[in-house]
């Protein structure tokens, strides 16, 4: 299945899906965490509602993170904030 991610943490990430997942099943996402590299995560799900356009909002939590992936995740969390905080910055002056 592939979705777009709308929100990343260290602890979980909430994903726009095309399809609804079952309660039992344990999802595996590779992530494409930019100049931070790529990992792949073990999840399950917390909760699922459906959004516009027929697709689903899913919220998960990662199960058996490795400190290595799970400290590469909040890395890229951390530049991505960074990066957002610097063209708030910008825009504003």
């Amino acid at each position: 299945i592939r979705g777009r991610v709308t929100s990343l943490s260290a602890g979980g990430l909430a994903v726009q899906l095309q399809q609804p997942v079952s309660k039992s099943v344990l999802l595996r996402f590779d992530l494409d965490l930019g100049s931070t590299g790529s990992v792949t995560a073990d999840a399950e799900l917390v909760s699922s509602h459906p959004s516009p356009g027929g697709r689903y909002f899913v919220r998960v939590r990662f199960v058996g993170l490795e400190d290595e992936t799970r400290d590469k995740i909040a890395r890229c969390v951390v530049l991505r904030q960074q990066a957002q905080t610097a063209v708030k910055t910008a825009e504003a002056r």
